[in-house]
């Protein structure tokens, strides 16, 4: 979920009526605040592709998942909308991950070994000046070597790239599986986040190969990959 919107207890006209009023519920009364709020940013904001449309609407959204009640909704939920400041507020960046990819993917190390990869960040809003960007896997089995990056200052329609390594889990024979990567961006009056998928598929020749020799007759100490699936923001 990107952005959701009040559907609960949505006070409104009752149907069937011109003069009274009660509470309805459900997407039928969220979805038209989140519509309407699109519109009248396209209207302020005339020159918006529907891409930076949508960044405006989650960058100005407030932060929901900290709230007891949605503590176990953690990196499962997205932002509450704020339509004032969505069409008030400017201000804002609008980072985004353009691509999360493998610069030498023939350089596979073995099992516990880091795996270089190189994220690639866009800016979609305003300028962006000191922001924290942390870079965290939602599968304990894999880690960063370097999760932070400070003082990220990115124009608008810029690119940077950051660098580090996913370090693959240990004593293992094997491991195919989508990695939840959690991408944050913090700065003053400024949270967002991404969530990329990774699919990670790797082999340790040196403890399958007495086993699996006959099925992987040229497995070698280093052979494994790393296969980018796409981005999920």
């Amino acid at each position: 979920v990107d952005v959701c919107a009040v559907g609960w207890r949505t006070k409104s006209l009752r149907r069937f009526s011109t003069s009274s009023y009660g509470n309805n519920y459900g997407t039928s009364f969220a979805a038209p605040l989140v519509s309407a709020t699109a519109a009248l940013i396209a209207s302020n904001q005339p020159t918006f592709t529907s891409q930076q449309i949508r960044k405006q609407l989650r960058v100005s959204s407030l932060r929901i998942d900290t709230t007891a009640y949605n503590l176990p909704y953690q990196n499962q939920m997205g932002k509450m909308l704020d339509p004032t400041r969505a069409v008030t507020d400017y201000s804002i960046p609008g980072l985004d991950v353009y691509s999360f990819s493998v610069p030498d993917s023939s350089s596979i190390p073995s099992y516990g070994g880091g795996i270089d990869v190189e994220i690639t960040l866009t800016n979609l809003l305003a300028s962006a000046n000191d922001v924290l960007v942390k870079v965290q896997s939602l599968d304990s089995a894999f880690v960063f070597s370097q999760s932070e990056f400070s003082k990220i200052n990115l124009l608008q329609n810029d690119f940077l790239s950051i660098r580090t390594k996913l370090v693959a889990p240990q004593n293992i024979g094997g491991y195919s599986v989508d990695v939840p990567i959690k991408v944050s961006y913090i700065g003053d009056n400024y949270y967002d986040f991404q969530i990329v998928i990774v699919h990670f598929e790797y082999i340790n020749c040196e403890r399958i190969s007495p086993v699996l020799s006959f099925i992987q007759p040229k497995c070698s100490d280093n052979d494994g990959r790393i296969i980018v699936e796409g981005l999920t923001d």
